[in-house]
């Protein structure tokens, strides 16, 4: 079985005056170089996950702000003022938020814009994709130029019918996409009591469309067994559970178990090191076979 084609791609044109443009410099005059850090960042996840945007929540802050070793307020300060200074559209970053929400800086929705979608779709086409799928709720430009590249048999609106330019409402967007599928699956229930179980939150509206997102792109079992490998972390952060699904993705195909893999592997790496440590105790007791158990997990 062939591995799905992931909907990202793996390199994207950056302007060699990404740092003249208008929008970028008042971010470093703002906030000096880490502005910089932090929209290129971003502009690497969405073009190598779903290629034109990227979910924007408090969980993939908080994640953002590992990842770069930022306070995660200085990520929400910098990434607020690429909204308002027009880096991302403001309409779909607050497509699942309020006003009130937005007053405070607090978005949440859909971090994109018209270039990093006409950048995206051109690259496919230029790349020669037989077929491209796409989620009309967040489009901002018309997709007639990419006719031919599109696979509107599983879109999840068609591309013919449904065209959304930047100028269109984006409350519109979401009112006509169709329900996710899976959505009543007894097993995406499942999901969700686990969710709720294992102490990462409430299923509240947007919780909900990542979980099925996640779920769709990797299979419940996949997100299952991340969630599992995160408590047992005590990282109870769905942002964690996405940074173990992403890593499985690059290395595994997706009928893989990685989960069952990697533990298997773990108790291959602890055998070589416990052998290494009788060796090693071996030597410094001039040829006597001692072993030192005090560090057994078993020894009482």
């Amino acid at each position: 079985m062939s591995r799905p084609r992931k909907p990202g791609i793996r390199y994207f044109p950056l302007d060699t005056d990404f740092f003249e443009n208008k929008k970028v410099r008042r971010l470093t005059r703002a906030f000096g170089a880490i502005a910089a850090s932090v929209l290129v960042n971003l502009l690497c996840t969405i073009y190598k996950d779903k290629g034109y945007y990227m979910r924007w929540d408090d969980e993939t802050l908080a994640f953002l702000a590992d990842e770069l070793g930022l306070k995660v307020g200085t990520v929400r300060e910098i990434v607020v003022k690429a909204i308002q200074v027009g880096f991302f559209d403001a309409n779909m970053a607050n497509l699942f938020g309020t006003d009130e929400m937005r007053s405070k800086g607090d978005y949440n929705g859909i971090l994109t814009s018209i270039a990093i979608q006409e950048q995206y779709f051109n690259t496919c086409k230029q790349s020669k994709r037989s077929e491209v799928c796409y989620d009309a709720r967040f489009l901002l430009i018309s997709m007639k130029p990419y006719e031919k590249i599109v696979n509107s048999g599983e879109n999840s609106i068609n591309s013919r019918e449904n065209e959304v330019n930047s100028g269109g409402s984006t409350q519109s967007k979401v009112k006509e996409s169709k329900e996710y599928t899976t959505s009543t699956s007894e097993e995406l229930k499942s999901l969700f009591k686990n969710y709720i179980e294992n102490g990462f939150g409430v299923i509240s509206g947007l919780s909900k469309e990542i979980l099925i997102d996640d779920a769709n792109t990797y299979s419940i079992a996949w997100c299952n067994a991340a969630m599992e490998i995160a408590v047992s972390r005590n990282k109870r952060m769905w942002a964690y559970v996405r940074a173990i699904l992403n890593r499985w993705n690059r290395q595994y195909n997706l009928s893989d178990k990685p989960w069952e893999v990697e533990a298997v592997e773990g108790r291959k790496k602890y055998s070589r090191q416990f052998k290494a440590d009788v060796v090693t105790t071996t030597d410094k007791s001039g040829g006597a076979s001692q072993i030192d158990w005090t560090n057994d997990p078993d020894h009482f």
